[in-house]
């Protein structure tokens, strides 16, 4: 759940998660608010296991530094 990260380090809505994200861990992934969802992201997983393992730690780094 990406909401443990909202409110904190500046990070007001999942746009913002999704630049900061970008920016900081080299990872892309849509907002919520897309798809009628202020708490969630959508992440594509149209690629190699090893690929999402490292995008995945990515994201967990970001989460653990953040929260």
């Amino acid at each position: 759940n990406m909401g443990v990260v909202l409110g904190k380090s500046g990070i007001q809505n999942t746009q913002q998660l999704a630049e900061r994200l970008l920016a900081d861990a080299g990872v892309a992934l849509v907002p919520g608010e897309a798809f009628g969802t202020s708490r969630h992201v959508r992440i594509s997983y149209a690629t190699s296991m090893e690929e999402l393992v490292r995008g995945l730690d990515r994201i967990h780094q970001f989460i653990v530094k953040h929260s």
